[in-house]
C-alpha cells in the first residue's frame, strides 16, 4: 500500500497516518527497548555461566557453518 494514495485517500496529514498505524507508538517503544537491556553480566556467576555454555558449544556452533 503506497502512503500518499492513503493519505490523499483519507485525507490525513502524515503525522495523523503515523499515529494512526502506530508506527509512532511502535518506534518509541523500540528506542526505549535498548535502553532496558544491558549487555554487562548481572553478576560474576551469571557471567561464569554464559561462558561456560559459549565454550561448551562453540565447536558444534561453528561446525553448523
Amino acid at each position: 500500500m503506497e502512503v500518499s494514495w492513503l493519505l490523499e485517500e483519507k485525507h490525513l496529514q502524515p503525522g495523523q497516518y503515523y499515529r494512526e498505524s502506530g508506527i509512532t507508538r511502535q518506534a518509541q517503544a523500540t528506542k526505549t527497548w535498548p535502553a532496558q537491556v544491558s549487555s554487562r553480566p548481572s553478576s560474576l556467576a551469571s557471567y561464569r555461566r554464559f561462558a561456560d555454555t559459549v565454550l561448551a558449544t562453540y565447536d558444534a556452533m561453528w561446525a553448523e557453518a
